[in-house]
């Protein structure tokens, strides 16, 4: 784990002083990561898991979707798996990467291949709904959920809008008020939401 821990490491660093370098090498660097992130999670393997969870949250942002888009349909049910994961900063890693995707990939509409879309709104429902949702974790959440209405509109907009009464009925935070900005700024929504919110709010302050 050391080992890969520095090289995925030194993989980032490329990232960060030349933004999609990694494009020619897409496709095994993807599956390196694929591959670390299938591993059993343990005190031994933790860190490794949110180095390339760093790694592939600023792969998928600093490159162009076609070079990666061939790899996501391995990637993604590990990256789904580690959303849910218990560790505080495995899983809080796990939706920035989901918030890099949903934006480099925006907009996303219908279609087959986007059931994932879904799948992390499920999760980032489940996390708002629960009172010991770590405050990182609840963080990443709220902004992934920003995230989601805003790159995937269509999608999010079938799904019922249990999110906003999770958000609201969870810790009254700046993240949850931001994303109501955010959506109310960016996505044409119903005059009820807008009052709810505005309600809500108004409760915050």
């Amino acid at each position: 784990p050391p080992t890969l821990q520095a090289g995925i490491s030194l993989l980032h660093g490329f990232l960060v002083v030349l933004p999609g370098s990694l494009a020619v090498n897409s496709s095994a660097v993807l599956t390196i990561a694929g591959n670390v992130l299938a591993q059993p999670t343990t005190t031994t393997t933790a860190t490794l898991h949110t180095t390339t969870l760093a790694f592939v949250g600023r792969f998928l942002s600093t490159h162009p979707p076609d070079s990666f888009v061939p790899a996501l349909p391995a990637l993604l049910p590990k990256l789904l798996t580690t959303a849910r994961e218990k560790h505080t900063r495995i899983a809080s890693e796990a939706f920035r990467a989901f918030s890099a995707l949903l934006n480099a990939l925006k907009p996303i509409q219908p279609g087959n291949g986007t059931e994932w879309v879904s799948q992390i709104y499920t999760e980032v429902v489940r996390r708002l709904e629960r009172p010991d949702t770590d405050a990182e974790v609840r963080a990443r959440a709220e902004e992934c959920l920003g995230d989601l209405w805003l790159s995937a509109t269509d999608i999010v907009r079938g799904l019922g809008g249990k999110e906003w009464e999770s958000l609201m009925k969870g810790a009254r935070t700046e993240g949850a008020v931001q994303v109501i900005e955010r959506v109310a700024k960016e996505v044409e929504i119903s005059d009820q939401w807008v009052s709810e919110c505005i309600e809500w709010v108004s409760g915050v302050v």
